[in-house]
């Protein structure tokens, strides 16, 4: 990593996104816009598992969710060294994960990092309360009716 020379001005807008991280303190995130937010959340799908082994989903999930942490990286007062490579993403995140690894930030907080950031383009993308309407089964809003007629 390398030490800014002058501390960056984070703007005050919502796609601007403040995580308190152990070894770096509140660290900020430049949200991109909703097609990459997408186009990002599809690698990490492709890319990232399940697995019932721990040990192996950590293995499997934490190279693409530190490609996005990457990408979105905005520190006040750090730069990452490594350049941006959106053609491998594995090897990117890889590489992000080293770098942040030998600033002594915990692997537990690297993946706290990119899942916070997922969770954030998913929270943007597909607002609450329509996740909380299509989650809503046990009532049917005033005035509307099921296709049998009920």
């Amino acid at each position: 990593m390398i030490e800014r020379e002058t501390k960056r001005e984070i703007p005050d807008r919502p796609h601007y996104y403040g995580i308190e991280v152990e070894a770096l303190g509140r660290s900020y995130f430049r949200i991109p816009n909703p097609v990459r937010q997408l186009q990002l959340l599809e690698m990490l799908a492709e890319h990232g598992t399940v697995t019932k082994d721990p040990i192996q989903g950590v293995m499997l999930n934490v190279p693409p969710t530190m490609a996005i942490v990457g990408e979105c990286w905005f520190h006040e007062e750090l730069d990452l060294e490594t350049p941006l490579d959106l053609h491998d993403p594995i090897r990117y995140g890889m590489a992000i994960l080293d770098e942040l690894h030998e600033h002594g930030t915990p692997l537990a907080e690297c993946a706290r990092m990119g899942h916070a950031l997922a969770d954030r383009f998913a929270d943007l993308l597909v607002p609450d309360e329509i996740v909380d309407r299509a989650l809503d089964f046990s009532e049917r809003a005033a005035g509307t009716r099921s296709t049998n007629g009920a």
